[in-house]
């Protein structure tokens, strides 16, 4: 058995890098029977010398494609960071880099005449190739002078790698001094999924020109004739001119391969494929997507396991095993990423089981929604809410009862035109037959007690009235910030499922390589695969609750139903001046002082609360009403009416007294009234206004009561659930600790699979309580805020200062000085 058929995934800790080794070294001393003698002499003369030695020198260069390669460079950071962790202490390793120059255009060759080059230095002892060209110019080396290792292949049988297989199945590379590492992921494979995903009819694949395996374009066009649903075209390109003559009018979907170019030229590229709207796929992984392509197979942990199995390569090397027969297989877990920026931008929307499987990056952003913070919320609710817009008309309603009843306290003016028409049996001498008569009247209420009670008891009701829309205007605040916190904390909620989904499929990838290596057996896997889907199934709820949260939310603003923001927190943007200062805590920092500040919080609740306002006006207003329903029995009414008017026209019989007299007339009276006796209905107004008074009394001491009480249970929840945040942030950091304890004995087949579930799930639990304590502690703010009627998040800083200075002088009051 060859060290290589050891999986390195099941190593993840330092110490268990010495098992592995020793297991490789004693394994491979016995491959050879024939040597075995002469090994074990050896093994048994020199391996003292080896542990006491620790200083031989050994110099690895890493090869890259080209300057400017983020993810080589921090692979390359990894490898040298695994492999001196695992060897310091037997050699003294030096690490150099080389690049092939990006400006450098010619032959294509020269990737492999730039490894010649590294092969003939004399301090070179293992050339480790860091991109994807270099490992494709490095496998057509017939026959390098030293260890060479390639870790990143594209597509090992489409590039034509060399390739032996063991009896026991280890497949290995056969050429002396080369060794290199797959995860057999085909070009075939990704095109197939990409197409079920997007089923375009031409796809052009880009290649670097530099590719050097004249084999992958032959086997990549041969399976293009053989595909009969879908044309491949090949663009071969180095730098930005080949990127300017690209046509992308010959293609409806794109498949990237790695280009070795800098970063900056394949930005250019991206864009210009995401300009055209056009999908794409990339073979390279996540660091592609984030940039802009579309979506790409990806293993998340690609670089830290890949980074450990190169040492582990230097290792074997080091201790003498032949790279020719390492194992080239490195197998991983893909998972589907999206760009969801990137498929809005081109139009591609993704189904709901791809947005069940994938890792999505720029969900939140990936249709460009406009920032929103909690304060520019309120405000929106205040200006746009219909059911308040509704409370603001029913109020100039009663502006204009106000106005009606002050009519009755104002002169009624009237004017008239009559036309009489008499039979002549009875006109009289002062009468015309016919006459046409136009007048004016007049009438003013003098004194009537009714209506000025009524005048006053309407403008004590208007301002009833205008309380009750202040509050409702306190609700709406309350509730748009309520909605909003609580959308925050269902999409804090959101990412932590998101992260745990994510662990238990790591989980279950490392169930699949226990079970390879004989740990545990199918049981685990389908245990797993269970544990995935109740964590998908979860995820979807919390998606499901933001989505009806989020309606509900626009339903408060009067926007689009389902309009979605990139909400900021609430800490952030200001909505908390008082709270996020810290400067409040002093003040409740003991039992005394929190005391003192709940009488404060009351006396403050009590006289902003617009309920108060609003029922001591209506008190007013009934008092008003049942003095005039009182006095109404003894003081009369009193008013005058005159009327002046003019005879037009007159015809006919009659008239002769009138005959040659003033055609203008006019009256005024006066007139005085009581109500003597009305069958009882006086008196039961009367008895009916002081029950209706005294029971309006009652409710406003009950509701101050009430009030009080509501403000002093807030605050006491405040005081659980603030604590409860660092509470919750220790035991998630405890139940972490454990999980990783966990997890690591999983690895190694020290607990079992129920175990690492139940600790999961511990620390998954404990993630949660993190973020519903916070919002739990803001939404108690919040509720606090209300039950004062007093909302900080509009505060000037004049407005802050004198609430600290009220706040001081009740201290004060009370003997308590707060001077820090």
């Amino acid at each position: 058995m060859l060290i290589s058929q050891y999986n390195p995934i099941l190593y993840e800790s330092d110490s268990a890098y010495l098992c592995y080794y020793r297991a490789g070294l004693f394994s491979y001393l016995s491959v050879r029977n024939y040597m075995k003698p002469i090994r074990a002499l050896l093994l048994f003369l020199f391996l003292p010398l080896c542990v006491f030695a620790g200083e031989k020198k050994v110099n690895i260069t890493a090869v890259f494609d080209s300057y400017g390669d983020s993810v080589a460079a921090d692979l390359w950071a990894q490898v040298i960071s695994e492999t001196r962790g695992l060897l310091n202490e037997e050699y003294n390793i030096e690490f150099s880099e080389t690049y092939i120059a990006v400006e450098t255009k010619g032959k294509k060759r020269r990737y492999v005449d730039k490894i010649n080059e590294e092969l003939q230095k004399a301090d070179v002892d293992i050339i480790i190739t860091m991109g994807a060209l270099v490992s494709d110019a490095a496998s057509k080396v017939e026959k390098p002078s030293k260890n060479i290792i390639a870790p990143i292949v594209i597509d090992a049988k489409l590039q034509g790698f060399p390739e032996n297989k063991s009896k026991s199945g280890t497949i290995f590379s056969g050429r002396n001094n080369f060794t290199y590492l797959t995860s057999y992921q085909t070009v075939q494979r990704d095109l197939g999924a990409f197409y079920e995903m997007l089923g375009f009819k031409s796809l052009l694949v880009i290649v670097n020109k530099n590719i050097t395996s004249a084999s992958f374009f032959q086997r990549l066009r041969k399976y293009s004739e053989k595909n009969s649903i879908f044309s491949i075209n090949i663009a071969a390109i180095e730098d930005e001119s080949d990127i300017e003559k690209l046509d992308l009018s010959v293609a409806d979907a794109v498949y990237f391969t790695p280009l070795g170019v800098a970063e900056e030229t394949k930005q250019i590229l991206i864009d210009k494929i995401n300009k055209a709207g056009i999908p794409s796929f990339s073979m390279y992984g996540k660091s592609d997507v984030e940039s802009g392509v579309l979506m790409a197979a990806t293993d998340n942990d690609n670089n830290a396991r890949l980074a450990r199995r190169i040492a582990l390569s230097v290792q074997s090397i080091l201790s003498g095993e032949e790279a020719a027969y390492l194992s080239t297989d490195f197998r991983k877990e893909f998972e589907l990423v999206i760009n969801m920026k990137t498929a809005a931008e081109i139009g591609f929307y993704p189904n709901w089981e791809l947005l069940a499987e994938a890792e999505l990056i720029n969900a939140d952003r990936g249709r460009n929604f406009p920032d929103m913070s909690m304060r520019n919320l309120v405000d929106l609710a205040i200006k746009n809410n219909l059911s308040l817009e509704s409370a603001g008309i029913g109020l100039k309603m009663g502006e204009e009862n106000v106005s009606s009843a002050a009519a009755k306290l104002r002169p009624k003016v009237g004017l008239g035109l009559t036309e009489v028409r008499l039979d002549e049996e009875h006109v009289s001498p002062f009468q015309y037959q016919n006459e046409t008569r136009a007048g004016i009247s007049i009438e003013q209420v003098v004194f009537s007690e009714m209506a000025w009670a009524g005048y006053s008891t309407e403008k004590l009701l208007q301002k009833a009235r205008s309380e009750e829309y202040k509050s409702y205007k306190k609700d709406i605040v309350y509730q748009a910030g309520k909605l909003y916190l609580t959308l925050l904390q269902i999409d804090s909620l959101k990412k932590i499922a998101l992260g745990n989904l994510k662990i238990t499929k790591n989980n279950l990838r490392l169930a699949r390589l226990r079970e390879s290596v004989g740990y545990s057996g199918r049981a685990d896997i389908y245990r797993w695969q269970s544990e995935v889907n109740n964590d998908r199934k979860e995820l979807a709820q919390i998606i499901s609750a933001y989505k009806q949260m989020l309606i509900k939310l626009n339903a408060v603003i009067g926007a689009d139903q389902e309009k979605e923001y990139n909400l900021q927190e609430p800490d952030k943007d200001g909505s908390f001046p008082l709270l996020c200062n810290g400067k409040i805590l002093k003040y409740i920092e003991n039992p005394r002082s929190f005391a003192v500040f709940r009488d404060f919080a009351v006396e403050q609740g009590l006289e902003s609360s617009n309920k108060v306002r609003q029922i001591e006006n209506t008190v007013a207003a009934l008092k008003k009403g049942l003095l005039a329903v009182k006095a109404d029995r003894y003081i009369p009414n009193i008013g005058i009416k005159g009327e002046v008017s003019e005879l037009l026209d007159y015809s006919g019989a009659g008239g002769q007294m009138l005959l040659g007299k003033d055609e203008t007339s006019w009256n005024l009276g006066l007139s005085v009234s009581w109500d003597l006796y009305s069958g009882g209905s006086k008196s039961a107004d009367i008895r009916r206004g002081e029950f209706r008074l005294h029971k309006t009394m009652v409710d406003l001491k009950a509701f101050k009561e009430e009030k009080s009480a509501q403000i002093r249970a807030a605050l006491q929840k405040i005081s659980g659930s603030y604590p409860a945040i660092k509470f919750s942030k220790d035991s998630a950091l405890a139940a972490a600790k454990n999980l990783e304890l966990v997890q690591d004995a999983y690895a190694k087949g020290a607990v079992s699979v129920t175990e690492l579930i139940d600790s999961q799930n511990a620390a998954f639990v404990a993630e949660q309580a993190v973020v519903k304590s916070k919002y739990d502690f803001l939404l108690d703010y919040l509720d606090y805020q209300r039950a004062v009627g007093v909302f900080s998040m509009h505060f000037s800083k004049a407005d802050e200062n004198s609430w600290f200075v009220r706040l001081n002088s009740f201290f004060k009051k009370r003997g308590i000085d707060i001077r820090r």
